[in-house]
């Protein structure tokens, strides 16, 4: 059986032996902190990517809101100056600045060919048509009893050849 010394001397590593079971334990441990370092890290990016989205949808869902009521704030100004709904699709609705220069100059305009289509049908003319709107061959215009007399022809005549 073995003496006492004997089991010490068993049992005593050289300085060497010990350096290198510590070595082999600290890269062992340096590993598994570095691979819950990298899963934390996974983490953490996932947790950022997904704040980075819901923000983006954030502001989205806030520009739309920003756009909407920008557009009903236009159509309460198009009604309050009795402007027709028809000229909200010309107006800038980018921003609140933009709709209040776009609405003017709309307005301007509208006021504008309004006031020139009352002048000339108070002339007693016809309104002024667009340039290359005017059609070089006009028909013209039969009374409603030279209108009545030609539909009359032309239903007998349209009985005749039946």
């Amino acid at each position: 059986m073995p003496n006492e010394s004997e089991k010490n001397q068993e049992k005593c590593l050289t300085q060497a032996e010990v350096s290198q079971l510590l070595q082999e334990r600290i890269a062992q441990e340096r590993r598994r902190y570095e691979g819950l370092l990298s899963q934390q890290k996974a983490a953490r990016e996932q947790a950022e990517a997904a704040l980075r989205e819901r923000e983006n949808t954030l502001r989205e869902r806030d520009e739309q809101l920003r756009a909407q009521q920008i557009r009903s704030h236009a159509q309460a100004e198009l009604n309050r100056r009795g402007l027709p709904q028809s000229l909200l699709g010309a107006l800038q609705c980018g921003s609140e600045e933009a709709l209040t220069q776009s609405l003017a100059a709309v307005e301007g305009a509208f006021r504008e060919s309004l006031e020139r289509g009352v002048r000339d049908r108070l002339r007693g003319g016809a309104p002024s048509a667009p340039i290359g709107a005017q059609l070089p061959d006009k028909k013209q215009r039969l009374s409603y009893q030279q209108a009545a007399s030609l539909y009359q022809k032309q239903r007998l005549a349209g009985r005749d050849n039946e």
